[in-house]
């Protein structure tokens, strides 16, 4: 896996070295209000349930249309029979294909994990995992926001100190390759992590003719460029791109 920082602005990048598909960017920042969903999900210990998705899912280059949620806070693409007892730290070869909102040995009461697509957006797919760690009355409880465009988000409404128990957040990819996993027992309560898909771009260099400078007239000069300097330049408009809008730029 290879980690690029791109700065508070972009996030960082996650390239997994043995893959060809899409990257994913992270972006941390604070939960945002719960979503209500209705439809009940698996209950007790080391349960789980695969439910048909409104759409197909993009995850990885595979696109899918069944995700299978466990009561041990982990949600795994495709159809899979297994409830992923009982945690456990990433890189994870058994958590491939999969979003890792607090896996840890957990379980679910009765209308704990419910499901659904949101009501105010119907390009979002929201799973409520609302667990205790088994044997405590410690509650944790996440939500998983799947969205049409391929973004994850993963919401923790209760994150606590866990009982002292440890339990792991992020996503995994099909060989096991995770996005900037955390894993420990400290409170991730308000806190959400953001996975948006970034297309992989190869260039080539193709020789030819040199091109024409562009006219000078009306462009402003960095006076006194210094070696391994970083310049901060204002934008005219602001400008989209992945997602966000910037109103200036870094020039290195």
């Amino acid at each position: 896996l290879t980690t690029q920082n791109l700065g508070s602005h972009l996030g960082t990048v996650l390239v997994p070295d043995d893959y060809a598909g899409p990257c994913y960017s992270e972006h941390a920042g604070a939960s945002a209000p719960a979503i209500t969903v209705t439809t009940a999900g698996p209950t007790g210990d080391d349960s789980y349930l695969v439910v048909t998705l409104p759409w197909s899912f993009y995850f990885y280059d595979t696109y899918y249309t069944q995700i299978t949620i466990t009561t041990n806070g982990i949600v795994l693409f495709g159809s899979r029979t297994d409830s992923m007892c009982c945690g456990g730290t990433l890189p994870n070869g058994r958590a491939v294909n999969s979003v890792v909102a607090g896996w840890a040995d957990m379980a679910a009461a009765t209308g704990g994990i419910t499901y659904g697509v949101s009501p105010s957006s119907s390009d979002i797919f929201v799973i409520n995992l609302g667990l205790t760690f088994l044997g405590t009355s410690t509650a944790q409880v996440t939500q998983v926001l799947l969205y049409q465009s391929g973004q994850i988000s993963i919401n923790c409404l209760n994150c606590g100190a866990g009982s002292g128990r440890s339990r792991s957040f992020g996503i995994a990819g099909p060989t096991g390759a995770f996005s900037l996993a955390y894993y420990g027992n400290a409170d991730y309560t308000n806190t959400m992590w953001t996975y948006r898909p970034v297309p992989r771009v190869e260039m080539k260099v193709v020789p030819g003719a040199a091109l024409a400078l562009q006219p000078s007239t009306g462009f402003t000069a960095i006076s006194s460029p210094a070696d391994d300097a970083t310049y901060s330049v204002t934008l005219p408009f602001a400008f989209p791109f992945y997602n966000n809008t910037f109103s200036y730029m870094w020039i290195s």
